[in-house]
């Protein structure tokens, strides 16, 4: 029974979380013939700026959780008062992000 509980645990922590990329590369060769140089540009800007935003939105906070939950007592106040820390910078480097991303696409959509 623990056995069937490790599996679909790790099944669901380790392969859901990456169906998203097995799709990618799955539908790449479909869709590589018809994509364009510009195409190519335009994903590689939002791929930037997504690995940009990805890496500052938690403000290094994720290593603080950890250390909490074994160090600390009350390390349910501690991780409320993180995941507070993380809606925040979360709401605030996403509307960041939506304003350079909508201001960069439009300048490269006005130069073509």
């Amino acid at each position: 029974m623990k056995l069937i509980k490790v599996l679909i645990d790790s099944f669901y922590y380790g392969v859901i979380p990456k169906i998203s990329t097995v799709i990618n590369i799955i539908l790449l060769p479909i869709i590589t013939p018809y994509l364009t140089p510009y195409d190519y540009g335009i994903w590689g800007l939002v791929t930037a700026y997504v690995g940009i935003f990805v890496a500052i939105a938690p403000l290094g906070l994720h290593v603080h959780l950890t250390n909490a939950y074994f160090e600390n007592p009350k390390w349910k106040l501690v991780w409320g008062r993180i995941l507070s820390l993380f809606i925040v910078s979360g709401l605030i480097t996403s509307l960041i992000y939506i304003i350079l991303l909508s201001a960069a696409l439009v300048q490269i959509t006005e130069k073509k």
